[in-house]
Parts: structure tokens; sequence; C-alpha cells
């Protein structure tokens, strides 16, 4: 009777579905849409993924329309892969970009999505807060959804070390939000308490919840830039910073900055001279600061009004692959506001190596990230504007899972000590995001491990168990050398394990005869960098 019950409720069911068919379309595949999410919310400012699912159709048109008509956009979709999804990215930062229409994308590179049409009566670099009325559309259906932008937040900071290849944030997926919402990874609502000690190798992520930060972490950093002032605002008087990295190495003679058209050029640089040179030397570490000064060595300075400036050497300059010239500068920037042409060109008798970059002016300059937004490393025992190249041992990116910028410090190109990792959003930055200054502080020390049991039993099954300061996740070879007592037999043995939440290390080898009848020494490496012994086992 149940399985009577069941057929005849599945009958009735595709009967209903094919009643509200429209004529002539029953038998026929007819596209279907629908959303991910009936309501998507991020914060002005960030880039918002709009989820769409297409069936029957690998085409359709997303529109935009803001809930007080301020705003309309028409978006072609195009499922490249035929996975019936198609995840589109509207930024809702738009910045001082020549084109300052909004820019469209998809998560999956298989995709496709094309701004048609935009109208806006809206003002300022961010969409406004409020609704925004999403429908997707084919010729024969529609479905709409919600898009809701909030007012951006500052939360907390928080700070962990991490194993070098772990990857920063990429765009979130169901999984990774799943994940965020099941753990407590998110950034505590206050500061961490006092510093957090990382492995020199590993890296310290600093993860500042401050929400409306995505779309100015998409464009490029002018910290990273060949050259990048201090202050980028226009006719500023100001420092420029220069960073330049040689391929294969160069015995500098001279090195040569040209700044582009002539309506963009520093309105002072004809008349740099050596007191105007604020710091000249070469960086061998990739910690962004100098190691090695090269301003004694400086001949003589030749300026044209052309906006070429060359610094000839007494002597040859050697500069290795890898290692970075770092040049800072006292200039007027010009009355001007966008990006700039400007090379570098690192000259050698017999060897040259030229760069060709930007330089910023105006707020898309402003700070290391852009637009007022700023991140920087500070050692304990320095000055901060000692670090030329800010992003040099930093990268950062935005977490969109988490409304948060999470900023890698590569401890791998600093020394032991004590840093603080600091991101703040200036009063250069748009009106709606939140002015604030957060600061992390880490302490950088050298690997270690202890060995916690050094006991050899009676027994051909040997453990080694060992505390670390390497991260959680590290992959660590544990190497143990096992020579026979009076000769004999010689066994070397590697084991291949991960460090634990907790900091240990545990392997367990068969050397085939009781332990006790070897003399066993043990070791721990990452990768190649012994970081741990070789010690002896009694």
């Amino acid at each position: 009777m149940a399985t009577r019950t069941a057929v005849l409720a599945g009958f009735l069911a595709v009967c209903l579905a094919v009643s509200l068919l429209p004529a002539g379309a029953v038998g026929q595949a007819e596209p279907a849409l629908g959303f991910g999410e009936a309501t998507t919310v991020a914060a002005q400012g960030d880039v918002a993924t709009v989820d769409l699912r297409v069936r029957n159709t690998e085409a359709a048109t997303l529109r935009v329309r803001a809930a007080d008509q301020s705003y309309r956009a028409d978006v072609d979709v195009r499922d490249g892969d035929g996975d019936g999804r198609i995840r589109v990215r509207l930024d809702t930062f738009r910045g001082l970009d020549a084109d300052t229409t909004v820019d469209v994308s998809t998560v999956d590179p298989a995709d496709d999505a094309e701004l048609v049409s935009e109208t806006t009566t809206q003002e300022g670099l961010v969409f406004a807060d409020g609704r925004y009325n999403l429908i997707a559309a084919t010729e024969s259906t529609s479905i709409a959804a919600v898009l809701r932008l909030e007012p951006p937040t500052a939360g907390g900071n928080a700070t962990q070390a991490v194993p070098p290849e772990t990857p920063l944030p990429a765009e979130p997926t169901e999984e990774s939000r799943a994940d965020t919402a099941s753990t407590d990874s998110a950034p505590p609502s206050t500061p961490t308490d006092g510093p957090t000690t990382v492995a020199r190798g590993d890296h310290a992520r600093s993860t500042f919840a401050v929400s409306g930060l995505g779309g100015i972490l998409e464009r490029p950093a002018p910290g990273a830039d060949l050259v990048s002032a201090v202050d980028a605002s226009r006719s500023a008087r100001t420092t420029h910073r220069l960073r330049a990295s040689p391929t294969e190495a160069v015995r500098m003679r001279s090195v040569t900055v040209e700044y582009g058209e002539s309506d963009a050029i520093p309105t002072d640089v004809y008349r740099l001279s050596r007191g105007d040179i604020e710091t000249l030397g070469v960086d061998t570490t990739g910690d962004g600061t100098v190691d090695r000064s090269v301003r004694f060595a400086v001949g003589n300075i030749r300026t044209s009004t052309d906006g070429t400036v060359t610094l000839a050497f007494d002597r040859a300059v050697p500069l290795d692959a890898g290692d970075t010239l770092l040049a800072s500068y006292a200039v007027t920037n010009p009355d001007t506001t966008g990006t700039e042409p400007v090379s570098v060109t690192l000259a050698g008798a017999s060897v040259s190596h030229t760069e060709r970059g930007v330089v910023r002016y105006g707020p898309a300059g402003q700070g290391s990230l852009g637009h007022g937004v700023d991140a920087r490393l500070v050692a304990a025992d320095a000055d901060a504007d000692e670090r030329v190249a800010p992003l040099a041992a930093l990268e950062a990116t935005y977490d969109p899972a988490r409304d948060a910028v999470v900023v890698d410090a590569d401890t791998s190109r600093l020394e032991p000590g004590a840093y603080t990792v600091e991101l703040s959003v200036g009063a250069a930055a748009p009106d709606v995001l939140p002015t604030t200054t957060m600061r992390e502080e880490i302490r950088v020390v050298e690997p270690s491990v202890t060995f916690t049991n050094r006991s050899v039993p009676d027994d051909p099954l040997f453990t080694v168990s060992a505390e670390t300061n390497l991260a959680p996740g590290n992959d660590v070879v544990v190497r143990v050398d096992a020579q026979e007592r009076g000769g004999g037999v010689s066994q070397v043995s590697n084991c291949v394990t991960a460090v634990t939440a907790d900091g240990r290390i545990a392997c367990e080898f068969d050397l085939t005869k009781p332990a006790s009848d070897f003399a066993i020494e043990v070791s721990v490496a990452r990768g190649t960098d012994t970081v741990g012994g070789p010690v002896a086992y009694d």
C-alpha cells in the first residue's frame, strides 16, 4: 500500500510540473536559473561574489539594480566549463583608475563575465551601502535575489606561526565558509596579549579584522612598485623609495633613474644633490633594509631637466643575482595623479640590468597597499623609515571568508629579534572605511628541537620523541644513525612526520636488533636545514 501511495504521489508531481511549463515546452529542455544564496552580504569596498546556478544553458544576463535606483548594471555571464555554476565577482571599490566602471570577473577562469552597461548617480570611490536587487535572466526565464552592502567594520587582530608553504587565503568556497563557521580561527575582538614567538623560517601570519578592503587589495600595491613615494599626494615634498633586483651578477658602476613624461617628473629632481640621498645600499637578505651601504662610493651625480638622474660610483659595486639595490631620496612630487612610468638601470662594465616599472601619485599611491592602507614591519630597535622596501618581507591579501586582511611575515628574511607587524587605515582612505591602526608583536627565534626521551630499549622498536618551536604542520625528517657496537651492522633510517598541534614530533624505527646493541645518533631536519641534533642516545 505504501509503495502504491509513493508511485501515485510521484505521478501527481510530474503532472503538476508539466502543467507549469509554457505552451509547446513539454518534452523540451528549458533553461533554468538559480542563486546559491537568496541574499549575498558583503562590506562596502569588498568584492562581492554572487553564486549563479544554470541548467540547460551556458549563457545568461545578471542585472544589478540599487533599490533606490542610484545604480544599474547588466553583466553577460557564461558557464565555460559546463559545471552549471558561475561565481561572479563584483568589485564594489571603484578606485581612481582611468576606467571607473565596475570591475567584474569570475572565480573560475573557465567562466566569463562581461560588463555590458552601467549607470550610476552614486559619488565616491566605494559603492553606497544598502540593498541591490539581482536578476538572472535568459530569453525565457528569470529569477531574483538580493545583494546587501554593509558599512565596513574594524574588529580584532591575532598572529599565529604557520609553515612557510601554507597558502594565503583565496576566494572562499562553501567548504571554507563552513570551516570558518565551525572553528574559532577568526580574529579575536581584542589584540593578542604579548608577542607571538615564531621560529626563523616559519611565517608569522597576522590577521587584522578590517572589512571593506577587498577591492583595494585587488589592486597593485604601491609598496612593491619599482619606485614609491612615502607621501604620494600632489606636489608634496617627500621621499621616493627605489628597489631594483638584477637577475644576474652586476659589478655596478652607476645607477640611472629615468622618470617618464615631462609633465609627470618630480619638479626638483634636476637639483638632486648628495644631501638629498637618504639611503643607498644593497639588501642581501631580502628584508627591505640596507645590509651594505654604498653611499660612500658615489663619485658624482648627474641630473637633467628631462627627469634623468645618474649616480656614478668611483669603484665597482658588486651585486649578486637576488640582491636588491635600495635607495631613498628627497624630491617633490609632480602636480599630477595616476600611474607614471619609471625605469632604473644598473650599469656595469660588461653586464647591465634595466627594470621598467611605475610610480603612483595620488590616493592610489598612499600607503604601501594603496588608497591610505599601509602594512609595514618594524624592528624593535629600528626606525620605521629604515625599511626602504616596506613589503620586502611581507605579503598581504584579503580573506573574504573572514572579512580580514592577512599579512604574512617571512621570518627566513629576518634576524632573530622583536618586530611589530602593523596595519593602518589612514585619513587618505575612502571615508566609508574605519580609520584604525592595529599592531601585532612577534619575536623571531632560531628553530629548536628538544629530545624528550633519550633512553635506548632492549627492543628493536626504537621511538624518537621531541618537542619543537617549529609551527604545527611543518614536515620534518627524523634521522637515526645506528652503529652496532664493536662493528657489524650499520643502519641509517629516515622518518618523515609533521609537527603536531602541541609542538611534538614522534617517529618509530625498527632496527631489526635490540636498540641497546647500537650507538645511536638522532637528528631532525626541515628541508635541507638541520634544526635539532645530532644527539647521542644512551
